[in-house]
């Protein structure tokens, strides 16, 4: 191992500050949505998300539940 590339992971593990960033090469930034919504519709989409998943953790629940039986 080269002393140069010890120092840099000792340096690495050791230090606070972030690591040097390189810029991306081969990925296009994709544009944002043009559409924006409001908090109060981001945050009722993603409560009547959540709820969809209990409720579809709940009916697998008690399918195996059922089966076990």
């Amino acid at each position: 191992m080269k002393m140069k590339t010890f120092a840099k992971g000792l340096v690495s593990v050791v230090s606070v500050a972030p690591r040097e960033r390189r810029p991306v090469k081969f990925i296009k930034q994709m544009p944002l949505a043009t559409r924006r919504r409001s908090d109060r519709e981001a945050i009722w989409s993603d409560f009547c998300a959540v709820g969809d998943d209990l409720r579809n953790a709940r009916k697998r629940y008690d399918e195996t539940e059922s089966s076990l039986r």
